[in-house]
């Protein structure tokens, strides 16, 4: 039972919703794919038992990716079905009821070992782009649902995917929709984001995909295109798909589920869990070089670089660790989050925690300095807690499994 002052603020919010300023949350990892909410007037501390929940829903399918938001409109994957006949389910609802405009079937998705649904739809241009733990990308119509085009990647250029099946959430750049099937044939394409056909195609040796989403941006003076495979981390010319450079990195798992983090003109950094802790390279003229490595890790969902501190969270220290850049050096470290999947948010930072679903509410100051505000636990969803969190017009949504829930956290602007 929510208390009394969190149904008068339930209330307030209502009435006042239609004035709060929209935004969009069209990426895995937010609309500059870095982890970052800009949203100001974001409530500063929550109601004892949580901020007022506005509406919970039930999906067609579970899964652990994160919802995407466009508009009105909320798109999330799941998955559904037993082993082998499992598919994959991309379902719309509205954003301010929950309730479910249409479901559409968009593929094969991944049976076996934590089988549910990890592929983050990607917005853009009127579609939605879906990569299926099977290495299905589909491309659908964003107003019906309609498959537009669709490519079993890991059929077409040679299936060698490894564990777990496939996780990348796909990349949309410059007319081009990204994926790294890992393949006998080709490591990482390009495709012509309208119709899926092929634009370039390049294989750096047999090197199975590694659930990591590649990172865009400016390295060493000129853009690459930068992302993990089994063994290695590698850097491309986005344009043509030239090899650039490579480094070899390698867990006991040959799992890499973080895209690489840009930390300066020249330096990458680099996290992948499973205790092999963090790196940070140096990279000049197509050359790697190790500056500073720690025993940080991260479990998935990445790291974020905000006001040059490093934020990472895994299994050591423990909990949501930030780092100096210039040498690895840990600031703070708030240890009551565990491993968690978060978010930061002007004046800190909202995290979802893995081992019992607790939501916390943390403040960092100018100097790293970070502590837990307000907490909460999940009342709804069942399996693994490992969908990120993210806040749209002054809601957080959370999804847990076959469920998601929509939450008030920021006042309307006076």
């Amino acid at each position: 039972m929510q208390n009394s002052s969190a149904i008068t603020l339930l209330a307030l919010l209502t009435l006042t919703a239609a004035t709060l300023t929209a935004a969009d949350w069209p990426n895995w990892r937010g609309p500059n794919r870095d982890l970052i909410c800009t949203e100001t007037g974001l409530l500063k501390q929550w109601p004892e038992d949580g901020p007022p929940l506005l509406w919970q829903a039930e999906l067609p399918a579970s899964g652990y990716s994160t919802p995407a938001i466009l508009g009105n409109k909320l798109y999330i994957t799941g998955s559904t079905g037993d082993k082998k006949a499992r598919r994959g389910i991309l379902s719309c609802l509205d954003k301010t009821t929950g309730k479910i405009l249409w479901s559409q079937d968009y593929g094969s998705e991944w049976g076996e070992s934590f089988e549910m649904a990890r592929t983050t739809p990607t917005l853009h241009n009127g579609k939605v782009y879906v990569m299926s733990g099977t290495g299905v990308l589909a491309c659908l119509d964003a107003a019906d649902g309609k498959i537009l085009w669709s490519l079993d990647t890991a059929e077409k250029y040679g299936r060698q995917n490894a564990t777990w099946g496939y996780a990348e959430s796909p990349y949309i750049y410059d007319g081009k929709v990204i994926a790294t099937p890992g393949g006998t044939t080709a490591s990482i394409v390009a495709l012509n984001s309208d119709t899926g056909k092929e634009i370039w195609k390049t294989f750096i040796g047999k090197q199975a995909a590694s659930y990591c989403t590649p990172t865009l941006g400016t390295l060493d003076g000129k853009q690459q295109l930068i992302t993990f495979f089994q063994n290695c981390v590698t850097g491309f010319d986005p344009k043509t798909g030239t090899k650039l450079w490579s480094y070899d990195y390698k867990n006991k798992h040959s799992v890499h589920p973080n895209p690489p983090l840009i930390v300066g003109p020249n330096q990458l950094y680099l996290t992948s869990g499973y205790g092999y802790g963090s790196h940070c390279l140096e990279i000049k003229n197509n050359t790697p070089k190790l500056l500073w490595e720690n025993k940080t890790d991260n479990h998935f969902q990445g790291a974020a670089l905000r006001d040059g501190i490093i934020y990472t969270c895994g299994s050591r220290p423990g909990g949501i660790a930030l780092l100096n850049p210039k040498d690895g050096s840990v600031i703070d470290n708030i240890k009551e989050a565990g491993k968690a999947t978060y978010i930061l948010i002007p004046g800190g930072l909202i995290s979802y925690s893995e081992k019992d679903g607790a939501v916390r509410l943390c403040s960092v100051d100018s100097k790293g300095a970070c502590k837990v505000v307000s907490e909460f636990k999940l009342p709804y969803g069942e399996h693994q807690h490992w969908s990120s969190p993210i806040v749209v017009d002054g809601v957080l949504y959370i999804r847990h499994g076959a469920a998601i829930g929509a939450y008030q956290v920021k006042l309307a602007d006076k």
